[in-house]
């Protein structure tokens, strides 16, 4: 009888070695396949994060290359300044048109 209760102590232990094993593997699995899903969203929030760096960088340098607000001003002046240029040189070619019309209507009587 103790052959009987050692093959059945036997039998019992494989079994239990092999429900351990079991659940050793699948807790593996069940690691292994969190840890890939992990670095898989690692690598897609990498590349997203240097697209973004690389976006940033652009509009940094974009920012750096616009005019200050000193300089705007300073542009507008200049613009003022040419403008009242234009409009004196405009006047100025009225009155020139008017003085040639003026020569020409004499010129036309004499």
């Amino acid at each position: 009888m103790d052959m009987d209760v050692i093959k059945l102590a036997l039998t019992v232990l494989n079994m239990l070695i092999t429900a351990g094993v079991w659940i050793f593997v699948w807790q593996e699995k069940k690691t292994r396949v969190t840890r890939d899903s992990i670095q898989s969203l690692e690598d897609k929030v990498d590349k997203r994060f240097d697209r973004k760096c690389v976006r940033i960088s652009k509009l940094e340098s974009d920012f750096k290359s616009l005019p200050s607000n000193s300089e705007i001003i300073r542009i507008h002046e200049r613009i003022d300044v040419l403008n009242q240029g234009n409009q004196t040189t405009q006047l100025m070619i009225g009155e020139l048109i008017g003085q040639i019309k003026q020569m020409n209507q004499e010129h036309s009587r004499g």
